[in-house]
């Protein structure tokens, strides 16, 4: 369920569709066909569970991971997102402690594999995305954790930017890393009474219209004695230039060829006597070799 996120985008997406139909969520079985001739049906939330605790924190297989190097660490982020892509579809089937686990195996190296190391010789922003895949799920409310697992998570996230230049495209993420400690922001400091506002400095900005509008000065009437000038003549229209010429395409003209059978050429009455010779030729080197045999017999 973690090695793909085929699983959850078909049967969770499922589940979710049904849970937004009906209000309530369906029970998610899966076919367990691991072991030959055992196959059998158990629920999404127990085969999850089995698969956390025998392959994603069992230190042999972590081992694994580790002797693969940086191909070792995509793995780690993979089944990082996929479990979060269970979480979005299917609330019901994720813990809140398997979520803590995946802290205090990957991040707090629960089992001293030395996977800190790991992760910032092979690929640290590998690390940076699981924790920030961690802190989303906390941030959107989906795992519950206490302020401490979150600050350690965030400073460690913000140790990753600094030496590895790790970067995040998510702005509301970013301000959550930031706050640092997991508590609400501080409050902005209020400006003294005395100070002038932003809408007193910048009129007209957007920010506050001004009082009273300037009066617009209205042009002089012309004297009632005075004569207007006369209509403006419209401008001349260029005159219309004339159409090119259509160009014709000269070139060579293709036909359809009518095929004819062609035979090879007959021979000739004039080639016939080359064939006479030919064989005659030939005879004579036949008996000449006879009689060469015959007379190597009698020289014997």
């Amino acid at each position: 369920m973690l090695t793909t996120d085929d699983p959850f985008q078909y049967l969770g997406g499922i589940g979710l569709a049904v849970r937004h139909l009906d209000g309530k969520a369906p029970e998610l079985y899966i076919s367990n066909l691991r072991t030959p001739g055992s196959g059998r049906v158990e629920r999404a939330s127990q085969f999850l569970s089995r698969e956390l605790a025998t392959r994603q924190f069992h230190p042999g297989y972590i081992q694994g991971l580790m002797a693969e190097g940086y191909a070792g660490t995509l793995e780690v982020l993979d089944a990082t997102n996929n479990l979060w892509g269970w979480t979005a579809v299917a609330r019901e089937i994720v813990r809140d402690d398997q979520w803590q686990e995946m802290v205090d195996v990957y991040v707090r190296d629960k089992h001293q594999l030395g996977l800190k190391d790991w992760f910032e010789q092979h690929n640290p922003h590998a690390l940076a995305q699981t924790i920030e895949r961690m802190l989303e799920a906390a941030r959107q409310g989906y795992w519950q954790t206490d302020a401490q697992t979150l600050t350690e998570l965030k400073e460690r996230w913000q140790d990753l930017a600094q030496r590895f230049g790790v970067r995040s495209e998510n702005a509301r993420f970013m301000a959550y890393v930031q706050n640092g400690t997991g508590t609400a922001p501080k409050a902005a400091p209020q400006a003294p009474a005395d100070a002038p506002s932003a809408a007193s400095n910048a009129p007209g900005f957007g920010l506050q219209a001004p009082s009273q509008p300037a009066a617009a000065t209205a042009p002089a009437t012309p004297p009632s004695s005075q004569t207007s000038a006369p209509p403006a003549e419209p401008p001349q229209q260029p005159p219309p230039q004339p159409a090119r010429p259509v160009e014709t395409v000269r070139g060579q003209r293709l036909e359809p060829v009518k095929q004819t059978d062609t035979q090879p050429p007959t021979p000739t009455d004039d080639s016939s006597w080359l064939h006479w010779l030919g064989a005659l030729g030939i005879m004579l080197l036949i008996l000449s070799g006879a009689r060469h045999q015959k007379r190597r017999a009698w020289d014997a």
